[in-house]
């Protein structure tokens, strides 16, 4: 980004709004700020209105998830949903991953939240969409965990695990991103087996609800 962007978000970041005059700084010539200033607001990052400048909520939402020193984004875990299932046989319903990161590795069907989702919606549409299932859903506990491969960090998230029964419907036999099917860990491949994946078991077998922290090397 630009530095004459950054120095009007990291304004607009400290002021509810500015007129044009406060905004520009005086030794830029006024052809060069504008093109830049016309640049965030077709980007949707800025309002004009009445004659002031202010943060869109889309630029509020960018502002909050970067270093205005360096306008990067610092590393954050990805919120995602993990669901524990179990059948009468004693198995797990498990996926195994068909992409990268920890492309081939088995571990619990995943997903992610889209905006202004319940963890409900976003349990329900992850697992019919990974598994074909659909399910009741109880939440346990939630944590972080760190996957690193060779001892470089590859996965690195904030978990919600949530417990799935009353299972519907019919198991997929593929999705594009894995393919889900039951077993029990430990007659999973080792080397094919997420470590997560048992000592998620434990957390709802021991009931451990405070929050977790995991972190591997594979």
């Amino acid at each position: 980004m630009h530095q004459l962007q950054q120095h009007i978000l990291k304004a607009l970041t400290n002021n509810a709004s500015l007129r044009y005059a406060r905004l520009k700084p005086e030794e830029v010539e006024g052809n060069a700020f504008m093109y830049h200033l016309r640049q965030l607001i077709k980007a949707g990052h800025v309002s004009h209105i009445d004659e002031k400048y202010s943060l869109t909520s889309q630029g509020k939402l960018y502002v909050d998830r970067v270093r205005l020193k360096t306008f990067t984004a610092p590393l954050q875990p990805k919120i995602v949903i993990l669901i524990v299932a179990r059948n009468d046989a004693g198995e797990v319903l498990c996926f195994e991953r068909g992409r990268h990161p920890l492309i081939n590795m088995v571990g619990l069907p995943y997903g992610k939240f889209h905006v202004n989702e319940t963890l409900e919606a976003a349990a329900t549409r992850e697992l019919k969409k990974k598994t074909g299932y659909t399910a009741s859903f109880r939440y346990h506990s939630n944590g972080i965990m760190k996957i690193h491969e060779k001892g470089e960090l590859t996965s690195y998230i904030l978990f919600l695990l949530l417990e799935a029964d009353k299972l519907t419907g019919d198991l997929l036999p593929e999705y594009r991103s894995g393919r889900a099917f039951w077993s029990k860990p430990d007659l999973i491949e080792q080397n094919k087996l997420l470590p997560s994946l048992p000592d998620t078991l434990k957390l709802i077998d021991k009931n451990i609800i405070d929050f977790t922290e995991l972190t591997y090397d594979i």
